[in-house]
């Protein structure tokens, strides 16, 4: 038979996932290897999806998410990321993961560059390769606490440079980028005329100073915003994330969740919306 596309062939897989599928085979493997929250998702949280099951809310949902789901994020956002934004401008999708390949794909042409961490979480090198784009990596070095060096950065921009991905609080570094740092990622991208897209799968676990959302000093919409319900409710296997952005690039991603997974789990939805709007004391 004919080979396989070479962008598969040529994709290394997770190391993270490879070492999982090892420790499965010790029922008293302690787990350090994968991001799962060692509490359950609340109660009311489990209610909200066996209510919704019963009610037989089992159907598809429109691409870019529920009404009801999306109206919830937005609450959210100003709540504690002081990004205010419309429901047009969110997208619900499998996890922040599919969040950041859905990214990647409505931004980036074959050959064109994104500016990555290192070291950073290896599924974002497999997003950027799947789309055929080029991974160009900028270093955050433990001497600096792992903050991204901004004078490299400016020397690995070229004319094939298309965005700038940050990712904090960061996987696997533990970083959290001072707001200075933030709105200086963003003036670099305003001066470059780059995206900028911040994974902010971990903006609850912040235990010193406080996460900040650079969406919030972006008056240009040239910032996409991921988040999750996966960590901070312990809802992993839910497969809940939402991205939210400039309303002509959420129409773009909302168009190409139609042939990647059509829609989120509509029990899972409902879920988080009581996760998004019920009572916060779980977190």
């Amino acid at each position: 038979m004919k080979p396989l596309s070479q962008a598969v062939s040529r994709l290394e897989r997770s190391s993270i996932r490879y070492i999982l599928d090892r420790a499965a085979r010790f029922s008293d493997a302690i787990h350090l290897e994968i991001g799962q929250p060692d509490f359950s998702p609340p109660p009311h949280v489990i209610e909200a999806a066996v209510r919704a099951a019963r009610d037989e809310y089992t159907g598809y949902t429109a691409n870019a998410g529920m009404l009801p789901l999306r109206e919830a994020v937005t609450v959210k956002l100003a709540r504690e990321n002081d990004i205010h934004a419309s429901p047009d401008q969110v997208v619900i999708t499998i996890g922040a993961m599919e969040a950041v390949f859905a990214s990647m794909a409505v931004l980036l042409d074959p050959g064109d560059e994104i500016l990555l961490p290192d070291p950073g979480y290896g599924n974002f090198t497999m997003a950027a390769r799947l789309v055929h784009a080029r991974p160009v990596f900028y270093p955050a070095l433990p001497e600096e606490a792992f903050i991204p060096d901004l004078d490299a950065l400016e020397t690995l921009v070229t004319p094939r440079t298309k965005a700038l991905f940050i990712n904090s609080p960061c996987n696997p570094t533990v970083s959290v980028y001072p707001a200075d740092v933030l709105r200086a990622c963003l003036d670099f991208c305003r001066r470059h005329d780059l995206y900028l897209v911040s994974d902010e799968t971990y903006d609850r676990f912040v235990f010193e100073g406080k996460h900040y959302s650079p969406a919030a000093w972006d008056d240009e919409g040239r910032v996409i915003s991921i988040f999750t319900t996966s960590k901070t409710y312990a809802m992993t296997g839910w497969r809940v994330g939402y991205a939210v952005m400039n309303p002509e690039i959420a129409a773009a991603m909302t168009k190409i969740q139609e042939p990647i997974v059509s829609c989120v789990n509509t029990i899972a939805q409902h879920a988080a919306i009581a996760a998004l709007l019920g009572p916060q004391d779980c977190v």
